[in-house]
This record gives C-alpha cells, sequence and structure tokens, in this order.
C-alpha cells in the first residue's frame, strides 16, 4: 500500500541517533582532526573508478593500478604537493573524452520499450530453484495471465514483481524504468499494486477503513496535521474528505456500497477478496497484479469476478497481470498467457496456442 515499513522501525532507533548527535558536539570541541587526511585516498579512489568505468567493477581494479602507474612514472617531475593533481586531471580527461571509462563493458542494452517487460527472472531459495529465466512482457491495458499447476512458481514471480523478494538474477522493468530491487513501498508508490492469494485485511475493521488504507501515498498531510484535525475546515480534514470520495467511487464500481461500515470479518469470502481488490485499486495502480482472485469462490462468484475484472480494465484502462489456477477464468479474461512448469516457462501466446501446447496439457493431465 506504498507504506514504508522499514522507515516506521527506523523510527525507533532515532532518539539514539539524537543522543549519539548531541554527544559529538558536546565531544568535537575537545577532538583535533585533520580533515585533509581523507583526501588524497578518496581522489584516487574516484579517479581509479573514473577511468576503469563505474559500470566496470573489474575496470575499476584496473583503473587503480593504472593510476599507479602513471604516478610512478611522472612522480619524479611533480612536487609532493601537486601529486593530487595527477589524480584530478585524469578525472577531468577521462570525463571530457571517455565517459564510460577505459575498460567499461563495450555492448548496448536491450531497449525495453514495452510498458511492463520481466527478463531472466531467476529466484532461488538455498537449493531450490523456484524459477528459472522467466521472461515476459505485458503491453498497457491489457490482461495477461500467469498460469501453472500448484508449485509453479507464480507467486514467487510476483513477489519478485512488488518488491517481496529480491530476484538472485535477472530484471524487471516498468515504463521503461528498471525496478528489479526496489523496496515494496517504493515500486508501489511507482504504480504497481497487488492483492494476495491469502487475505491480508484487517478484520476488526471496516470496509471503508480498509480501503483507506489504500490512499496512504495520495495523502497529503501528516500525523501532526491530523492530530490537528478538528473540524472539516483544517487541510488534514479536506485531504480526508477528498480521498474518502475516491474510495466511495470505488465501493460503488465493485459493487461494495452495502457494506462500507461492516467489519470485513463478518462478510463471506468472496466478499473479502473483493474488498482486498478494492484496496488494491484505491491506490490507483498503473499496473494491477492479482493473485489467485477466484480462490475459495464457487462458480456464481468466479463469474461475476471476470465481469468485474474486465470491466475494470475497460473503465480505468487498467493493465492487469493475473494469476489464476482455474483455467476458463484465467484464459477467457487474458489477451496473452504464460504457462509456467516447475518455475520454467513453457508456453507463451495466445490463450488458443498455450491452451493446445503439447507442455500445458501434460503438465495439467499427466502423460497419460
Amino acid at each position: 500500500n506504498g507504506i514504508p515499513t522499514n522507515r516506521v522501525v527506523g523510527l525507533t532507533f532515532g532518539m539514539s541517533s539524537v543522543i549519539g548527535a548531541v554527544a559529538a558536539l558536546l565531544t568535537a570541541p575537545l577532538i583535533t582532526l585533520d580533515t585533509t587526511l581523507m583526501w588524497d585516498p578518496l581522489l584516487k579512489g574516484f579517479a581509479a573508478a573514473v577511468l576503469g568505468g563505474l559500470n566496470a567493477p573489474v575496470g575499476a581494479v584496473l583503473g587503480g593500478y593504472l593510476l599507479g602507474v602513471v604516478e610512478n612514472l611522472f612522480g619524479a617531475y611533480i612536487s609532493v604537493e601537486f601529486k593530487s593533481s595527477v589524480a584530478f586531471l585524469i578525472i577531468v580527461f577521462v570525463l571530457w573524452f571517455r565517459p564510460s571509462g577505459l575498460f567499461a563493458h563495450h555492448y548496448k542494452r536491450k531497449v525495453l520499450l514495452a510498458f511492463f517487460a520481466v527478463e531472466g527472472l531467476t529466484m532461488r531459495f538455498g537449493g531450490l530453484t523456484a524459477l528459472d529465466d522467466v521472461s515476459f512482457e505485458v503491453e498497457r491495458a491489457t490482461i495477461f495471465s500467469v498460469i501453472g499447476p500448484n508449485g509453479s512458481g507464480k507467486s514467487t514471480a510476483f513477489n519478485c514483481i512488488n518488491g517481496i523478494h529480491r530476484p538472485t538474477a535477472g530484471e524487471v522493468h516498468f515504463e521503461g524504468e528498471r525496478i528489479s530491487g526496489w523496496s515494496c513501498h517504493h515500486i508501489a508508490r511507482r504504480g504497481i499494486a497487488r492483492t494476495f492469494q491469502n487475505i491480508e485485511l484487517f478484520g476488526s475493521e471496516s470496509t471503508i477503513d480498509n480501503l483507506m488504507l489504500g490512499r496512504h501515498q495520495h495523502m497529503t498531510t501528516g500525523v501532526w496535521q491530523g492530530l490537528a484535525m478538528v473540524n472539516g475546515r483544517t487541510k488534514a480534514a479536506r485531504d480526508e474528505g477528498e480521498n474518502r470520495e475516491r474510495v466511495q467511487h470505488i465501493l460503488e464500481l465493485l459493487d461494495l456500497d452495502g457494506v462500507r461500515e461492516r467489519p470485513v470479518r463478518e462478510l463471506p469470502y468472496g466478499t473479502q477478496k473483493r474488498i482486498e481488490l478494492a484496496r488494491a485499486l484505491a491506490m490507483e495502480p498503473k499496473l494491477l497484479l492479482v493473485d489467485e482472485p477466484s480462490a475459495g469462490m464457487n462458480a456464481q462468484e468466479r463469474t461475476e469476478l471476470g465481469e468485474q475484472l474486465g470491466r475494470l480494465r475497460a473503465d480505468l484502462d487498467l493493465t492487469i497481470l493475473l494469476i489464476a489456477h482455474h483455467l476458463q477464468l484465467a484464459m477467457g479474461l487474458a489477451d496473452r498467457v504464460l504457462a509456467l512448469n516447475f518455475g520454467k516457462p513453457i508456453a507463451q501466446g495466445t490463450p488458443e496456442e498455450v491452451r493446445r501446447h503439447p507442455e500445458v496439457i501434460k503438465a495439467y493431465l499427466g502423460d497419460g
């Protein structure tokens, strides 16, 4: 939901930092330190990195070696006071004539122009390979389904995409920007929302309060302004009212207005699944990851869910990445489909192409 959990936990250590800073201020006058001690090695280290290539770790080592050779060759002709100028001149020269460095890798990266793209995604847990070189692209305002038997790596792929897991290898790109390795809340703020296979709602809270959590990243007021919200004329009150209006629209869109004030735990399972979907929509995402939305639903609920997802794509111009174990739902909604088995991609294409693929039939029905 865009909430920076690490930052919240970090606030608990804030007081110790303040105490440390006060102690430093009190003891600093008693300590004499030559601030020029680190200037020379820092300058040389940076010169070595620039010389070798900032994107080439081996190049930086070679750059350091070359810098040492240059200093030894010309050191006899330069006074001690001006030896650091050699490193400075090297930085200027390299940045002017070869910004990539002398030993940078000579290759051009593939430009990923798709709205969303996964390239060579691999995830290992010790000796277990959960995902093995998975690649696919999703175009804007389409529905892309990921199917596969239980344990095929579908949810692991979602966990790598939205930052729960850091992939062992491979990259994830969103609107031309590499997001693999980002934290969950940064990815959420970038425009990617997610639902979970197992419901992750606050059961004691009302439906509308659960949805308001999805508006966290759109709030413009902080904690102190919120505490001062004594009437409807404060900035925090106006902010709260505007966000509740947005949530009300989503409640109506998913036919949840009738349960807006009811505690979530009192509601049927299928309704709770829709509430979780609504909370993700409250974030106003560009890309929505939907993980097994029909799990535990009956046939009628699955049909209604499929119709709602189709309307959401059309009404909100939404791009949906869908995991569905139920093949009829996955194939019926998708523009394109990826099939996984034991973490490996076995088929990709239109729903009809994937449905008829021998490996997909084998994965679901066996060799018999």
